[in-house]
């Protein structure tokens, strides 16, 4: 449901409600400034009742969406309240508060999964409060499966199956993800629509400083199907033979790269982790790599800004590893690279997507 961003009561309002209530001092204002009540409010009106989620209902988004009835004015009709909605975890330590004049909000917090979490909403009036709606309880998001939906992409990988297109030669290791065996091996997403602005990122393991090839690819994205060598809109990260790392971007207007001593060495362990993970915005693009995986140490960050319209491929394709283009194969896959828990979003990476 949509949410309402705060308002500030309007004048029409305000006539109608002095109206029915009198002057401010009235003992019929909803929004009396005497003393607090035993309850410790001041407005006079009834708490919220809250609708969804309530009684420890599991949700499916990972950010919630409150819902609640208004609350009345004890003494007037026709009064808009704004609502201050509180979230709170299981140990009733808030966790975000919002306020607005609707009835249903989205949150902004990316909750933890699996876990319990409380709301509670009162109405307010100027620097006037009403009583609290009694507490309510839900559950949070359990680890989902594979998904490639409005929300994004998600592909674990570890449990022996996929949502994308296996293409080359691949081999599942279980627990670890799937390897990509040769230059010709890459993993294919077909996403429902553009990604203008989010996360690329996915573990990567059994990857090398120096490795065959010359200008190979650990992730890339397009436009459609095209030569990813020269397609309109890729974008390409490699790991190149010697350990150097670079990335590349074309946009609706610009194409931003890295250029010269941009191209950074990196030395990898081919036993550890490593969280590479591109994040876009509408005038940026950063791309980071972790040792250790996403709570690991920052090897690398660059970024560079750009204008125009922004990055816009239509279809949007997103590959790990990448497909042959004119460059040939030398220029595709880094070679026997393991890679798992693909992530792909306007959200960014949640918890449960790095293990």
């Amino acid at each position: 449901m949509q949410q309402k961003a705060f308002v500030v009561m309007g004048a029409a309002a305000l006539m109608a409600l002095m109206m029915a209530c009198g002057e401010s001092n009235s003992p019929t204002s909803p929004a009396n400034p005497s003393p607090a009540a035993a309850d410790g409010t001041t407005l006079k009106a009834t708490a919220p009742a809250l609708v969804d989620p309530i009684g420890g209902k599991r949700i499916a988004d990972q950010q919630p969406t409150l819902t609640f009835k208004a609350a009345s004015a004890k003494y007037a009709t026709g009064v808009t309240f704004t609502y201050r909605v509180q979230l709170l975890n299981a140990a009733d330590a808030p966790v975000e508060e919002r306020t607005g004049t609707g009835l249903s909000v989205k949150m902004n917090t990316v909750l933890d999964v699996n876990k319990t979490y409380k709301w509670k909403v009162r109405a307010e009036m100027d620097s006037s409060a009403g009583p609290w709606s009694a507490t309510e309880t839900f559950l949070s998001l359990d680890i989902p499966k594979a998904f490639n939906n409005a929300d994004g992409l998600y592909d674990p990988l570890t449990d022996g199956t996929t949502i994308g297109k296996f293409m080359g030669s691949i081999t599942f290791v279980p627990g670890k993800g799937v390897r990509l065996e040769d230059f010709s091996s890459f993993i294919q997403y077909a996403l429902p629509q553009t990604v203008s602005a989010g996360e690329f990122s996915m573990i990567v393991t059994n990857i090398g400083t120096i490795s065959d090839g010359d200008k190979t690819k650990v992730m890339c994205m397009s436009q459609g199907l095209g030569d990813i060598i020269t397609n309109e809109r890729r974008y390409t990260l490699e790991k190149r033979n010697t350990g150097d790392v670079a990335w590349r971007m074309i946009t609706h207007d610009l194409q931003i790269d890295t250029e010269g001593a941009e191209r950074v060495h990196v030395d990898f362990h081919g036993s550890m982790d490593y969280l590479f993970q591109s994040v876009w915005t509408a005038t940026n693009l950063r791309v980071r790599i972790y040792e250790g995986g996403a709570s690991g140490k920052l090897i690398y960050d660059m970024g560079k800004g750009f204008i125009g319209r922004g990055y816009d491929p239509n279809p949007h394709y997103a590959f790990a590893g990448a497909p042959t283009g004119r460059s040939g194969a030398t220029a595709a896959t880094v070679p026997k690279i393991i890679v798992r828990q693909v992530w792909l979003s306007r959200n960014p990476r949640p918890a449960y997507a790095n293990k």
